[in-house]
């Protein structure tokens, strides 16, 4: 009698310590789950914050010099007090004022022009005394520098840019009133250079001044036909078609106020 009181106190023990261990269990169990939840959630946070886009902030200015790989400049005041679109940037609304700077152009900078909205890429030797540049560097180092003034030969086709000439300046500098399919002519798309419906397009109130670089192929558009012209033979009231042609060379189609009523 004695041995089986002896052997029922003992399991009872053993199943008391079983249930001990197994509550043990369930609270280690329930803390690393919460644990683990808060280490998630911090997570996700410090993710939605390194996929924010970087926004650039661009320095304007006027090429006053260049020596070599250093540019100096004057610095041109904006409207907005930042630039961060360079292709949105209206040259003739900038101010030019009397204060200083110099850029050093790094070896692997990205050297841009802008048209029609477009970042075109080009080289550094494009940027002369006179040009209008805007120069930011991003947060991996790389510095990227684009001449808002300029139309050069393009690598790649282009949207085209039908404007016209409101000013041309002393040195070349045209002033371009930018134009835009009128509503009623969406979907329009000029297939002949030479016979363009200029009448589809309705001035966008935005402007921009630019200079044409010698590897641009101008040519006059009348009677549906081009033919060889020069930069001398644009005048201020001229409508101006600027576009890729099929070797990948940009051209200026020249529309005298006299050959077209838009």
């Amino acid at each position: 009698m004695k041995k089986t009181i002896r052997i029922l106190s003992l399991i009872l023990v053993l199943v008391l310590c079983a249930g001990m261990l197994s509550a043990c269990t369930d609270t280690g169990s329930a803390g690393n789950t919460t644990n683990g939840s808060t280490a998630g959630s911090s997570g996700s946070s410090a993710d939605s914050t390194d996929k924010k886009e970087e926004t650039l902030e661009y320095t304007i200015g006027e090429v006053t010099a260049v020596d070599a790989s250093v540019l100096t400049i004057n610095i041109c005041k904006a409207t907005d007090k930042k630039v961060t679109d360079c292709t949105t940037v209206d040259v003739s609304t900038l101010t030019v004022t009397d204060e200083t700077s110099s850029v050093t152009i790094a070896e692997d900078a990205e050297i841009y022009y802008t048209v029609s909205g477009e970042l075109i890429e080009t080289t550094q030797d494009k940027i002369t005394e006179g040009r209008i540049i805007a120069a930011a560097t991003d947060n991996a180092g790389i510095q990227q520098i684009v001449i808002l003034d300029y139309i050069g030969e393009s690598a790649t086709a282009s949207s085209d840019l039908v404007v016209k000439v409101t000013d041309i300046a002393d040195d070349g500098t045209l002033t371009l009133a930018i134009y835009e399919l009128s509503a009623s002519a969406a979907g329009y798309t000029i297939t002949d250079y030479a016979a363009a419906e200029l009448d589809n397009f309705v001035d966008a109130q935005r402007t921009q001044a630019l200079s044409i670089d010698d590897s641009v192929i101008i040519e006059a558009a009348q009677d549906g036909k081009l033919t060889d012209a020069a930069f001398e033979d644009i005048a201020v009231g001229d409508m101006l078609i600027i576009y890729d042609n099929a070797e990948g060379h940009t051209a200026v189609a020249i529309y005298h106020t006299d050959d077209t009523a838009a």
